[in-house]
């Protein structure tokens, strides 16, 4: 089957899709509502076709405020380390 429409389709049959790397999304959390987040994918050598995508809001939208409270909130949600866990503390 060949896809067709008013450019006859040319675009398809080339093949001339790309692989998105960057751009916006919009993501709706459970606990802060919609997120507008910009994002990047970067290609990691030596392995097949695997990406690391970086999410960002921008700085002082509310986005980033709410990014913002969601790292408060997981923050008081963490059990305390234990003395010792961390190289270099000396807590007890």
């Amino acid at each position: 089957m060949v896809f067709t429409s008013m450019s006859g389709g040319r675009p398809w049959a080339r093949h001339d899709v790309r692989l998105k790397r960057s751009g916006t999304t919009r993501i709706e959390h459970p606990l802060v509502g919609p997120l507008e987040l910009s994002y990047e994918k970067f290609p990691i050598p030596g392995t097949s076709r695997q990406t690391l995508g970086v999410y960002h809001a921008a700085p002082g939208s509310a986005s980033a405020q709410a990014l913002a409270l969601l790292a408060i909130t997981a923050a008081g949600q963490r059990e305390p380390a234990r003395p010792g866990l961390i190289p270099g503390d000396t807590a007890t």
